[in-house]
C-alpha cells in the first residue's frame, strides 16, 4: 500500500533464503518509482478535450462514425409489463 511516507509492504508469511534478494529487488525497484500521482482518480471522456462527458458529444462522435446513427434509432418495444 502507498501512502505519504513510501510504500507499506507486509508479506504474509516468513521469505525462504532464495526470495530474500527478489523481494529486495522488488522493494528497490518500487523505491525508485516516480510513476505516482497523488491527484484523485476521476473520469474522463477521452473523446473530448476536456474530458467532460454530454449526451450531444456521444451523439455527435456517433454520427461521425457511424453516419446511420444507429445507437439514437434503435427499434425497441417500450411496453413495459408491471406484475
Amino acid at each position: 500500500m502507498w501512502s505519504q511516507q513510501g510504500w507499506n509492504i507486509t508479506l504474509r508469511r516468513l521469505l525462504n533464503d532464495w526470495e530474500v534478494d527478489r523481494v529486495a529487488n522488488l522493494l528497490q525497484r518500487l523505491e525508485d518509482f516516480s510513476g505516482l500521482n497523488t491527484n484523485p482518480d476521476a473520469i474522463r471522456w477521452k473523446h473530448d478535450r476536456d474530458g467532460e462527458f454530454s449526451a450531444g458529444r456521444m451523439y455527435k462522435r456517433d454520427l461521425a462514425t457511424h453516419p446511420g446513427g444507429h445507437f439514437w434509432t434503435l427499434e425497441t418495444n417500450l411496453e413495459v409489463q408491471h406484475s
